[in-house]
């Protein structure tokens, strides 16, 4: 699911002149060989840096894929199912969305596929911002339970439902001496457990942790239910999305505080917060200008 918009300059496109230099799309399955490839970010790797406009490469240039998207450009629009993506104006090898009434039929690369409603079906265009919530510990005590419970992406076995996964960690003498030992004792598990230590970082300040969402995190999301606990059809293609800005303001949280100590654990919200703007995967059906 690795997917790279390349352009013949490799350049962002000025908002002005939106030229007809999107030819496709690198899929993931060019990695490695002779002519590299890309990582899961979309950066090319060492072997691929120079190969550029010299070499063959495998393209996508119709059909359902990802594509990478930035949508913090100054004319980017929201992206729903259906509107056009275009070359990003800021960051290359990126598109963004855009204005139907707007754009010129040559400069298109194709058009979101996004859910109708709900999780993912609209990514808005502002500045990234990567979103935060906090944990406030107060009253360690020694024996107590402390801990988080997020929400983590939708799997293939669970469609649509969301799932959660909750960290914690029973306080000891030594954790339980300060909040400041007991928030080091969580968000040490935070950052080592093999879910949430990829979708975020957790930092502490006298007692008070703080989740930040890294904006790398990449996961799919099924699009439904017939295919729970079955392979999925060859020609059905999942919505790849990247955890990042406004859309991890949906990821639900919980303090988590028992026992008989008196520990308390805070949220400062029910879910992630003040994440804006999207940079990264967006599922596009590619239908580029004819005569590219």
């Amino acid at each position: 699911m690795q997917a790279y918009i390349d352009t013949l300059t490799v350049q962002p496109v000025a908002p002005a002149q939106r030229a007809p230099m999107l030819i496709g799309v690198v899929p993931g399955e060019w990695i490695g060989g002779t002519y590299g490839g890309f990582d899961g970010l979309g950066n090319p790797t060492s072997a691929a840096s120079g190969a550029r406009g010299t070499q063959m490469v495998d393209a996508v240039i119709y059909g359902a894929t990802h594509v990478l998207v930035d949508q913090s450009g100054a004319n980017a629009a929201t992206l729903t199912n259906g509107i056009p993506v275009t070359s990003s104006e800021l960051t290359a090898g990126y598109a963004e969305g855009t204005a139907a009434a707007t754009a010129y039929a040559s400069s298109l690369l194709g058009y979101a596929s996004l859910p109708a409603a709900g999780f993912g079906s609209s990514l808005t265009a502002a500045a990234l911002a990567q979103a935060t919530v906090t944990f406030t510990i107060a009253a360690p005590a020694s024996g107590d339970t402390i801990g988080v419970t997020i929400q983590v992406p939708y799997s293939q076995d669970n469609p649509g439902v969301a799932q959660t996964k909750t960290v914690s960690v029973v306080l000891n003498a030594t954790t339980a001496a300060t909040a400041t030992t007991a928030a080091l004792a969580l968000l040490t598990a935070i950052n080592a457990d093999p879910v949430l230590g990829k979708m975020m970082v957790a930092t502490q300040v006298a007692g008070v942790i703080t989740c930040t969402i890294l904006g790398t995190y990449i996961f799919a999301v099924y699009p439904a239910s017939q295919w729970v606990n079955a392979a999925i059809p060859f020609n059905v293609k999942p919505l790849v999305y990247t955890l990042t800005g406004m859309l991890a303001n949906t990821i639900t949280t919980v303090a988590v505080a028992s026992g008989g100590g008196g520990t308390t654990n805070v949220a400062s919200a029910t879910t992630f917060l003040n994440g804006t703007g999207y940079k990264g995967f967006v599922s596009v059906f590619l239908k580029p200008a004819v005569g590219l």
